[in-house]
């Protein structure tokens, strides 16, 4: 009788042993980026004067927080309203026109936009006739580019004087 006593014994300390448990916590799913693509345009003048070039500026930058991911199509809108020579004076690297009219370019880029970047498409305007009015310049993200899930700030103008020279 001892014996088994003994063996129940046994059996209760292991059953009724405390148990201490080390575990680390770890996410119900890995945490990405977000990709947010933002489009501003400005120029060196708010007024185009005839026979003088104004510097347009289309910038694109990468405000998220990961790189994009496929094609990043970008619509850039020429002005329309007066006549002028447009001249490419900087036009990045890895982007390629794929498409363009009397009104607008349309460039893609495959190669990944980190975040952070910041792209920029300058071009030169130079008024040619005696019109006068306004011109708005405009630069529009397709939605979805690259990944892109912010279309709030897909999109931008802005608007030149070309008055009474």
């Amino acid at each position: 009788m001892d014996t088994q006593n003994r063996r129940t014994v046994a059996l209760a300390a292991l059953w009724s042993a405390p148990a201490v448990v080390v575990a680390a916590a770890a996410p119900a799913y890995a945490v990405s980026g977000i990709i947010d693509l933002a489009v501003a345009v400005s120029a060196d003048t708010p007024q185009i004067i005839l026979g003088i070039p104004t510097t347009v500026t289309v910038t694109l930058t990468s405000v998220g927080t990961a790189p994009t991911s496929g094609t990043v199509t970008l619509t850039i809108f020429k002005p329309t309203i007066i006549v002028a020579s447009i001249v490419w004076i900087d036009f990045p690297s890895g982007w390629t026109i794929v498409s363009e009219s009397q009104v607008t370019w349309q460039v893609t880029r495959t190669v990944p936009i980190m975040p952070g970047e910041v792209i920029n498409f300058i071009f030169e305007v130079t008024k040619t006739d005696f019109t006068n009015g306004n011109t708005t310049m405009r630069g529009i993200i397709t939605n979805g580019s690259g990944g892109d899930t912010n279309t709030a700030n897909n999109s931008a103008f802005l608007r030149l004087n070309h008055g009474v020279d």
